[in-house]
Formats: C-alpha cells, structure tokens, sequence
C-alpha cells in the first residue's frame, strides 16, 4: 500500500474532537491538502469541493437574475474556486470545469432556475466525478447519488409529484425506482434503510433524517478505506469526515432549530430532499 502521504496526514488536525473545532480553519487545511497531493490526486480532490461551487454558481446566477437566494449563506465553503472566478466563468472568461461549462451552455441564464435546471447540474457534476475518479471516490459518489435519489423518489410520491421529474443521471436504479409502485420501491433488500428513512420523513424527524444521510456516507467511507493509512484514500476519507463532523459540531441547538425550520420549508416547497436540502450546508 502505498503512504506517499505520511507526512501530509500527520500534520492534520484529529478527528471528531469537540474542543478542537474551533481551531480547524477548513480552508487551511484544503490549502495545505492541495499543496502536497501529486497533481491527479489533487485533480480528484476539487471533485469534493465542486459541491460547495455547484451552490455557488446557482446561487452567483440566481444574483445576476435579481432573484432573491432564502439562504442565510451567502458563499458556501470550502470551495475550488471564488466569486470572481464563476463570474469570469460565466462569461467565458475563466476556464470552468467541463460539467460547468456544459450547464451553462445548455442553460438560459434569462431565465429562472427550474428544479430541473438545478438537478441537471448534480446529474453533470456527478457523471464526470463517477468518470474522473478512481474507485474510492467514484463508488461514493455513485453511493451518494443512489441515496439522493433514493430520498428524493419517496418525499415526491409522498408529495404527490412526478418520481421521474426528481431523479439524477441516467441509471439502473433510476428506471427501477420510476416504475415501481411499491412503498419502498422494491429496494428495501439492497437498500435496508428505506423504511426507516420513510417514517423519519413522514413524522418530520428531518434532523434525524440528515444525520442518518450523514452516517450512510460515513458508513460507506469507513469501509471502503479500512487498509488505507498514508495514501491518496486516506486523504479523501479524512476530508470527507471532517466536512461532516466540522458541519454537526458547530451547530447550536438554536441553529438547529433554525435549519429544521428551513428544511420543512423547502421540503413543503418542492421534492428536493437530500441535494438541494441538506447540501446547502457542507459537506451527498
């Protein structure tokens, strides 16, 4: 196995360590990943922070629009690329990732963003990361977006939309999901935690909701990098858990009164559960 990284995952700061969170500088700590990864780890590292610019950019369109953005959060963090960096991006100026680009050019930024408009960005950013990655981080991100879409297909039938109108990428899964009719839409084998995250959903628990999202990735992380010590997986593992456990840690129990508020609000809305919901924080 390889631990070309030894020095750069001993100078981290530890995980899960309440005392310690105020010290973590998230931006600090990309910075100093980014210097010491080789160039193509480096290259799929910023698949992990395309998430927070994936915000970003809806939100720098929503701006251009005049539309006014109901989040408190006016620039999500950490993330690849700056303000500027997307306005330049937007204008052909400043060279975007390919997904990004491709959004844009098929986007009418005249116009007001769709769910759909939005959930065409994920589906891009997703089929790229799953391309552009190797087998860690492509096997969490396909597990992540089988867990959004998941979610997303059991609060639209719950709400009494379109399943299909919802979904991400073009899957398996997806086909499967769209033309069951069966209350865990025939998956709860390969999928155990459906029914739990059907009751979650329908008694509004949706705090316990997103730590259970939280803690499947978590799951999925631990396991698939159990043996991996010093190398590029460990990197990407550690990274990945602490966006998740910095995003718990700094919640007040009156910010998370807030954000449940916040979620029942969007969740009333439109049937973009895991996404476009829980995203707006961190760290599918």
């Amino acid at each position: 196995m390889a631990e070309r990284y030894h020095y750069l995952i001993s100078g981290l700061p530890e995980l899960f360590t309440p005392e310690q969170s105020a010290e973590r500088n998230m931006a600090g700590i990309q910075a100093e990943i980014l210097e010491l990864l080789s160039p193509d780890d480096a290259s799929q590292f910023h698949y992990l922070l395309y998430r927070n610019d994936n915000k970003n950019l809806l939100r720098l369109i929503r701006d251009r629009q005049g539309v006014q953005d109901d989040s408190n959060i006016s620039f999500f963090r950490p993330a690849a690329f700056s303000h500027q960096d997307l306005e330049e991006g937007i204008l052909g100026i400043f060279e975007l990732p390919q997904y990004m680009q491709t959004f844009l050019e098929e986007t009418d930024l005249q116009k007001p963003l769709s769910l759909r408009t939005e959930n065409r960005l994920i589906e891009l950013y997703f089929d790229e990361a799953i391309e552009s990655t190797g087998p860690f981080l492509s096997g969490y991100f396909s597990h992540k977006r089988d867990i959004k879409n998941i979610l997303s297909a059991i609060n639209a039938r719950r709400e009494g939309k379109e399943i299909h109108e919802v979904l991400v990428g073009d899957t398996d899964l997806n086909r499967q999901i769209a033309t069951s009719n069966l209350p865990d839409l025939g998956l709860s084998g390969a999928y155990p935690f459906i029914p739990e995250m059907r009751e979650l959903l329908d008694d509004r628990r949706l705090n316990e909701l997103e730590r259970k999202v939280d803690r499947l990735i978590l799951d999925y992380i631990h396991e698939n990098s159990e043996g991996h010590i010093f190398d590029e997986v460990a990197v990407f593992a550690y990274f990945l858990e602490l966006s998740l456990a910095q995003r718990w840690l700094d919640r007040s129990a009156d910010e998370g009164r807030d954000r449940l508020r916040d979620i029942v609000k969007k969740v009333l809305s439109n049937s973009a559960l895991p996404e476009q919901v829980s995203a707006e924080e961190l760290a599918l």
